[in-house]
């Protein structure tokens, strides 16, 4: 799980939506901005919308999975990178690996990736 100091707060959440650059995936796309900070940090956040999933278990379940995915990432990230995850619907939920992947690749697309 990410850490809550990794994590947007919303105040962030507005200034990173205006300033993010879009990179798409197969189950999500990320709105990644370079805020400056100091000390350098990462900052995510993830939205799972209703149309996504109705229940909010499985809405829950899929944010704790994208957020474990960064964490393991989360060395790997370059400082000063904010990003918004947006998962996008799908017919079947996907696993914990397949969202790795797709953060994997995105951040790598971004050149937030080392």
């Amino acid at each position: 799980m990410l850490h809550k100091k990794n994590r947007i707060v919303r105040e962030l959440f507005d200034e990173i939506f205006a300033k993010g650059r879009v990179f798409h995936g197969e189950y999500m796309y990320m709105k990644v901005a370079t805020i400056i900070t100091d000390p350098p940090q990462c900052k995510f956040s993830c939205v799972v919308s209703k149309k996504v999933a109705k229940k909010a278990h499985d809405r829950h379940l899929i944010k704790r999975r994208v957020y474990s995915a960064l964490y393991q990432e989360l060395s790997h990230i370059v400082g000063n990178t904010h990003g918004l995850i947006f998962i996008k619907k799908q017919e079947k939920m996907p696993t914990y690996a397949q969202l790795a992947i797709d953060i994997k690749n995105i951040l790598k697309a971004s050149k937030s990736y080392i």
